[in-house]
């Protein structure tokens, strides 16, 4: 990681393993980036960040974490329910590495001081700590009421290599962030094909049951982006409807346009965050959502970590940002309300003169 003249960070090999420098070194860089994104949304348009925060009113967000979890984070379970609500959310769907997070949702929908129309849902990912691709974790979540199963993120084989090659042996990269000192995800890699490339039988016999659930979306975790073609394309043979691919842009190893193609030939949706989002690239950022297609493109944050933004505060930014680098509202509207209604299975009702 180096500077700019600016004094800002360069983060140009950044990812979701973060940067490459030691731990401590990581975390002032993203505490740097954390601050640029306050400032410069504070210094947009007034009209713009209104039209943000009205933007955010029955907006989706599916990818939040939160507490409890072996990672240290912003805010717990109850707390990122009740933030969101407030601000007039949708609803969200949170996430966590090392827990299935369905228990926890359906705790929140239960306690947490939230509006009764407000989506609160959880997800397993299918690391390590579940046994991966396990047939038994799949239909616990499903029974509890998960709305989105995924592939592994910490434990497969392209994430693991890559933060091998960045030096990092934990995410996040700075052990002090990290609440217990041997992480559940291990050097275990979770394989989703076998050497031919084909679906392992017990990627297949998940994927069927999350298929006849009908009514959960599939996610992509950390695969490498030629896995992720491949396994979608997969899942909607196998007779999955509602895909999210996970926060597609991480690596940015193929073009928007591949992205597109892929959408439109198995009707999945591919999920930006802005994670790797640097202001002084806001355009190249937004470009990415005209690229694949504001139809095609999920909005989420992936917020929750401890020196983010609270997730909430975090995804007013990103729409403020979005408006700013020139989507229009109507184009936000798609990306954080209409997309994600479909995937959930919820009309798409109208909102300030939109449907």
């Amino acid at each position: 990681m180096s500077e700019q003249a600016n004094g800002e960070p360069n983060f140009e090999d950044t990812g979701s393993a973060g940067l490459s420098g030691s731990g401590e070194e990581w975390s002032r860089s993203f505490r740097l980036q954390v601050e640029n994104w306050r400032r410069n949304y504070g210094e947009l348009d007034e009209s713009i960040r209104t039209a943000a925060a009205e933007l955010q009113v029955g907006a989706f967000d599916f990818h939040v974490h939160c507490d409890p979890s072996m990672i240290m984070r912003s805010v717990d379970a109850f707390e990122v329910a009740e933030g969101c609500s407030a601000a007039g959310m949708g609803g969200i769907i949170i996430k966590d590495h090392h827990l299935p997070m369905e228990a926890v949702a359906w705790l929140s929908r239960k306690y947490a001081n939230i509006h009764p129309d407000f989506e609160m849902h959880g997800s397993t990912w299918l690391n390590n700590h579940v046994g991966g691709w396990n047939i038994f974790a799949v239909d616990n979540a499903i029974a509890f009421g998960a709305r989105l199963i995924a592939p592994g993120t910490v434990s497969v084989a392209a994430d693991i290599e890559l933060r091998s090659k960045r030096k990092f042996k934990t995410q996040p990269p700075d052990p002090s962030l990290i609440k217990v000192t041997q992480m559940a995800e291990s050097r275990r890699p979770v394989y989703t094909f076998d050497d031919d490339g084909k679906l392992l039988p017990e990627v297949r016999e998940c994927l069927e049951r999350i298929a006849e659930a009908g009514n959960v979306i599939l996610g992509a975790g950390h695969l490498a982006e030629h896995e992720v073609f491949a396994f979608v394309r997969e899942a909607r043979e196998i007779g999955i409807e509602h895909i999210n691919m996970t926060h597609i842009r991480i690596n940015d190893d193929y073009p928007a346009e591949r992205w597109r193609e892929l959408c439109e030939e198995t009707g999945a949706k591919a999920e930006i965050t802005p994670v790797r989002l640097r202001v002084d690239r806001l355009e190249e950022y937004v470009a990415q959502f005209k690229g694949v297609g504001p139809e095609h493109v999920t909005f989420g944050t992936d917020a929750g970590f401890i020196l983010s933004p609270k997730p909430w505060e975090f995804y007013r930014i990103g729409l403020g940002f979005l408006l700013a680098g020139g989507l229009t509202e109507d184009e936000v509207f798609q990306v954080t309300h209409t997309n994600q209604r479909e995937l959930l299975g919820l009309p798409v009702t109208a909102y300030a003169g939109r449907s």
